[in-house]
């Protein structure tokens, strides 16, 4: 059930990306408002039409100009030792919003081709970018791992060695596109990305990757939006799109989303998305935009969500199953123990931390949210969610969906 803040909010999303009216009840509560967006990281996106200012807004904007000064230190500096690279979702996704700034960003995801991948890492520690977690013992890639991050100036750089995950497998697409990467241009400075339809099957991967381990918020969703209004028409949706979709698993949950986006989010109902409907589609992306709702953003509103929500126990468990437990308690500890940062020396202790802080957390959501049972329930449900919106949990096999 959507209440008053919810919908205002949604309405407001409205507004500012496709210049919608904009109506609200006159004793909207503006303050719930700003929180709900706070907890889709869309404060940014939604202030030019907001009716009162919040100052989050301003710190969303500030900090976009300073990710933006450091992404363009790091790409250079790549390109001066020939290693192409292409930044992924964060300012991959911003070009295809009517104002880029308005989109929040989090750290800097960048792809280099697996070969360069060594020679990446080496130069990036050779030129004062901090460790912070993706190695293991023998300082490589920790097995079952994506990236290797780093920090400096206080903005993460996760350093990609695939971008695959769970559920879906497009790493030799995007390895044979770096052949084909362009060029668009943000507040003057110039971001490599992927070719249009590769880059959406990221920011498609992206939703896939975070409803399987961890809580996707409306923000992941608005990047597919925008990217679907500003790329896909009938012919690029049919001829080229969908079935490189369909062979990687994903077409269905590229369907279900796009829908949700036209009954909730504004998107205008342009293309069709496939011959034969389904009537359940929309109770699918009903109980999707309920879920995003009640969680927010990578779980913020729910901060102990995992350890204490039956949705995030699968998640937890399926991290778990691909990492280890060392690895899981390790790069938890990193991740959470921000002293590790200022004091390197603590690094060898972080899977300690992170055992006891999921043991404690654990514990503590336990006794908050009451029956196991109904965890487990939760559970049920949203493996259901899951299946009906067409996400994939399973390993895709290698080599899977090589584009031609």
């Amino acid at each position: 059930m959507i209440n008053q803040a919810q919908q205002v909010l949604l309405d407001a999303i409205k507004a500012s990306l496709f210049g919608t009216p904009f109506s609200y009840p006159e004793d909207t509560d503006w303050d719930a408002v700003i929180n709900e967006a706070k907890s889709q990281a869309v404060t940014g996106l939604i202030s030019p039409v907001l009716p009162v200012h919040d100052e989050s807004s301003d710190q969303v904007m500030a900090f976009y100009m300073r990710l933006l000064y450091e992404q363009d230190k790091l790409l250079k500096l790549l390109e001066k030792h020939h290693i192409p690279c292409v930044i992924l979702k964060g300012c991959a996704a911003a070009v295809y919003y009517p104002k880029p700034y308005l989109r929040a960003m989090g750290d800097v995801d960048l792809l280099v081709p697996h070969a360069q991948f060594d020679d990446a890492v080496r130069v990036m520690e050779e030129n004062g970018y901090l460790y912070w977690h993706g190695k293991d013992q023998n300082g490589k890639l920790t097995e079952g791992e994506r990236h290797i991050s780093y920090v400096r100036n206080g903005i993460e750089f996760e350093l990609h060695h695939h971008f695959s995950s769970a559920g879906f497998d497009i790493d030799d697409i995007l390895e044979k596109a770096f052949s084909r990467r362009i060029f668009k241009k943000i507040n003057g400075y110039s971001i490599p990305v992927f070719p249009e339809i590769e880059n959406g099957l990221v920011l498609l991967g992206h939703i896939n990757q975070h409803l399987t381990k961890d809580h996707l918020g409306i923000r992941q969703i608005i990047d597919w939006e925008m990217y679907f209004y500003s790329v896909m028409n009938s012919e690029n949706w049919k001829q080229e799109f969908t079935p490189i979709a369909k062979e990687i698993g994903l077409f269905d949950l590229a369907v279900n989303v796009t829908k949700m986006c036209r009954k909730h989010l504004g998107l205008p109902d342009s293309i069709e998305l496939r011959k034969h409907q389904n009537p359940a589609d929309d109770e699918t992306t009903d109980r999707l935009l309920e879920n995003l709702l009640n969680y927010g953003n990578f779980g913020s509103k729910q901060p102990f969500a995992s350890e204490k929500s039956g949705e995030s126990i699968r998640s937890v468990m399926g991290i778990i199953k691909n990492k280890g437990l060392y690895s899981y308690f390790r790069d938890n500890g990193l991740q959470s123990w921000k002293l590790c940062e200022k004091y390197p020396v603590l690094r060898p202790f972080a899977f300690l931390y992170g055992f006891f802080r999921f043991c404690i957390r654990g514990i503590a959501g336990i006794i908050k949210t009451g029956d196991l049972k109904e965890q487990l329930q939760y559970v049920r449900e949203t493996k259901k969610m899951d299946s009906d919106l067409g996400i994939r949990t399973k390993e895709a096999g290698k080599g899977k969906g090589t584009k031609k």
